[in-house]
Formats: C-alpha cells, structure tokens, sequence
C-alpha cells in the first residue's frame, strides 16, 4: 500500500474517551435518563444538530436545561457534565503525528462540537503547551461542526477528498467505528478499523508499519 495521505479520527484513537462517564453525570444533573438506548428523539436531534453546528452553545445548553425535571443546572455544570468523557491523551501521540508528517499530509476527521473542541485547546495548552494543535501536527483538520457534515455521512468523505484533491488509493483512513469506516469505504479510501483499548501508537508502528 503506497501512501501519501493518513487521515485520524479524534475521539476514540487519539484522544482517550469514556461516553458512560458523560452518560451518568448528565442522568444525574438533568434528573432524566441519559443512556445510548433510553435517548429521546428530540436529545439525538439535539445532539446531532450541535455536531454538525446547526445550533450553538448557548442553544444547546439551554434546551438541556429546559429538559431537566429536577432542579435545572447551571449553564457550566452542563459543560462540565458533557466533557466529562475527554479523558485525555497519552503523550506519545504527539510525537508519532510530527513523525508522520515527515513522510505524509496528516489529517484529523472528527465529529465532535465546539465544547469539546474548547476543552481540547484548553487541555492541550495547560498539560502540554501545546497552542498551535491544528497546525502543529495536522496538514489539515476537520472539525464536523465546522464543516456541517458528520460521520457517517458520505458526503463529509466525498468533501474532504475533494477539497484535499487525495487519491482514494494512497489515503488511509482510522477510526474506531465501523459505520464510519464503511462511510470511508464508499469513498474508496484504504482504511482500519481501531480498538480504542488497544494503544495506537504501537498499531501505527508494528501492525500498519507506517513509522
């Protein structure tokens, strides 16, 4: 597999997740269930429309607080419940990205918001100095809400590749969700399935050979 263009998930393979931790505190502040499977269409709606930046802060936090059947939360203890699943980063990454870039356009492809992107720069700037995270380690990045589409959505595959002119042949694409990665398939992009459990800077080295 001759590569030029290696594209990362965020949320999953390089920042470090636990969605139960966010699960709970938000059943716990807003009084109401917050699980995957107990989710109401108007909160998946919600949510959805926050990733793809139909809605911003303020609106999303607002319409949490107007779902809350106990006493309703203060704006930062929504923020503080919704990032409580950004666990953090295991420092090696940082070198294998600036690694990788040496031999290829490094991407970032995440769905994610603009609270958790602020936690993300807040984060990185306090652990590790590190205030220049898009331009430091990504040839580009796309943020969902940024762009207005979402994984698994094709078109946000079909967007990229576009406006980074990439040969569907020599990109790889990692995630740790099979919906994305058959969205990625679509696009003829080669790609590889993570295990958020498993370290990926050990999968990059040794099974993908890459460094």
């Amino acid at each position: 597999m001759e590569l030029e263009n290696i594209i990362f998930d965020l949320g999953g393979v390089l920042l470090k997740l636990d969605f139960q931790a966010t699960y709970t505190r938000m059943s716990d502040i807003l009084s109401i269930p917050f699980q995957p499977d107990q989710l109401s269409p108007e909160i998946h709606k919600l949510l959805t429309d926050f990733e793809t930046g139909s809605i911003g802060t303020e609106v999303f936090i607002w319409n949490l607080q107007r779902m809350a059947t106990g006493k309703v939360p203060e704006g930062n203890q929504i923020a503080e419940a919704w990032n409580a699943m950004l666990l953090g980063w295991n420092p090696q990454i940082f070198d294998m990205l600036e690694r990788l870039g040496k031999h290829y356009k490094v991407f970032l492809l995440s769905n994610t918001n603009a609270l958790h992107l602020q936690w993300i720069h807040n984060n990185l700037r306090i652990r590790f100095g590190i205030s220049d995270w898009e331009t430091q380690f990504f040839y580009n990045t796309y943020y969902s809400h940024l762009i207005g589409y979402r994984k698994p959505n094709p078109a946000i595959f079909k967007f990229v590749g576009e406006k980074e002119q990439l040969i569907p042949q020599k990109t790889l694409f990692i995630d740790d969700l099979q919906a994305n990665i058959d969205g990625a398939s679509e696009s003829l992009w080669h790609t590889y399935l993570h295990n958020p459990e498993e370290d990926i800077v050990k999968i990059i080295e040794s099974e993908l050979s890459l460094l």
